[in-house]
């Protein structure tokens, strides 16, 4: 009803997702009767797609041959890691290896793939997530999901949480962390379709510990910003001028980054309504060696706000010539 309802008011049709559980894992009949119902669905025109998610271990041939019949496009793998130390102290049931190889079978059947990364879970530490971001990348991952490990009641986590056997991240690692793996992705081109949990009151009423926030995808960007610009640009004085829809963006959820801007060399900054505008950074006259420029981005390189940090980096390296040594290595 609701779907019909969309398109009497001219909406794009959606694309329906089946998550939660192990879709591949249900009885097949149940699974026929999902897959039957969105072909329908496509065929009526009421969404533009489906897709699934599932665990790297229960992709049978028959099972995603199915789902390429009945128009699946994409699936989505709770990889959570490749290594093995952090899977096998979760109780994941697989290893890296499978988790590979679950990447490269959906691929070789032409679906797209999404992996979901799990930083901060049990046996996890920044540098395997790091890791875990750029192996997914190589496998030909064409989006992640980042979800930092959190802890909720009646769980063998938060059992181990009690006994002093776990404690997840803190805030500060989970967003300088997660930023460079931001970094990495946009590096490759890869969106990061969300960060971090949604979770209603009563979830959030529940959770006992974990790195939680609402916001935590803006703050992770605003930092992957930052930290770009820092490593890009001489540390000089310069002014900014940027889209009044980014301004929360860039200087963080309560302008928590406004003094490391003012550390950075930001004098001024001023944010405006022009659909045409994307970014500007002016150096003080006579303070940057090459001279005084005005750095602009038009509208057509900037199609997202995901896009944002590798338009910035192409922008300033365009203007500065050779990347300078300190820029983040994507390989």
């Amino acid at each position: 009803m609701q779907l019909r309802a969309r398109r009497a008011l001219g909406l794009p049709p959606p694309e329906l997702a089946f998550y939660g559980g192990t879709f591949t894992a249900l009885p097949e009949d149940i699974l026929r009767i999902c897959a039957k119902t969105a072909q329908a669905l496509i065929k009526a025109q009421l969404i533009c797609a489906w897709r699934i998610s599932t665990r790297p271990d229960a992709l049978s041939a028959a099972r995603l041959s199915l789902l390429r019949t009945f128009g699946c496009t994409t699936v989505e793998l709770g990889v959570q890691s490749f290594f093995d130390e952090p899977l096998e102290f979760s109780r994941r049931g697989y290893t890296g290896r499978i988790a590979r190889e679950g990447i490269c079978r959906v691929k070789d059947l032409g679906f797209a793939c999404g992996v979901q990364l799990l930083p901060g879970m049990p046996g996890s530490t920044p540098a395997i997530f790091l890791d875990d971001v750029k192996t997914a990348i190589g496998l030909g991952a064409d989006m992640l999901r980042f979800y930092p490990c959190l802890v909720f009641p009646k769980t063998e986590l938060a059992r181990l949480w009690a006994r002093g056997e776990y404690a997840p991240w803190d805030m500060e690692t989970t967003l300088e962390t997660l930023s460079y793996g931001y970094r990495f992705a946009q590096c490759a081109h890869i969106p990061v379709i969300r960060m971090g949990l949604s979770l209603d009151r009563s979830g959030q009423e529940s959770l006992l510990a974990g790195p939680w926030d609402p916001a935590l995808g803006s703050r992770v960007m605003a930092r992957a910003l930052l930290s770009c610009v820092r490593e890009l640009l001489p540390k000089a004085p310069f002014d900014l001028l940027a889209p009044l829809w980014v301004q929360g963006f860039f200087f963080g959820r309560g302008r928590e980054l406004a003094r490391a801007w003012e550390a950075l060399g930001l004098v001024s900054a001023r944010f405006e309504d022009r659909e045409d505008l994307i970014l500007t950074l002016s150096p003080k006259k006579n303070v940057w060696s090459f001279g005084d420029h005005t750095f602009f981005l038009s509208a057509w390189d900037f199609f997202s706000v995901n896009s944002l940090l590798c338009c910035t980096v192409w922008l300033l390296e365009s203007c500065l010539g050779d990347k300078p040594d300190c820029t983040l290595d994507c390989s």
